[in-house]
């Protein structure tokens, strides 16, 4: 009983460019969730785990991008 269900989300009827639609706004969920996660970390532990997030974000930065290329 979702959006697509009740007929208000349908990315069908976008035609041929309904993946590459579906894909750039997951993109902008994805990066929108990362940015306030990362808001509301303590400073201490960014600073306690500064390589793993750099690693994270860099991937996660890489998808992106591969998203609108």
């Amino acid at each position: 009983m979702g959006p697509y269900f009740a007929g208000i989300f349908d990315p069908r009827s976008w035609g041929n460019q309904s993946d590459a639609i579906t894909l750039g706004i997951m993109c902008i969920v994805l990066a929108t969730g990362l940015f306030a996660i990362g808001v509301e970390l303590p400073r201490s532990y960014i600073v306690k785990h500064a390589k793993s997030l750099l690693a994270i974000i860099s991937y996660f930065k890489a998808c992106f991008v591969s998203c609108f290329l």
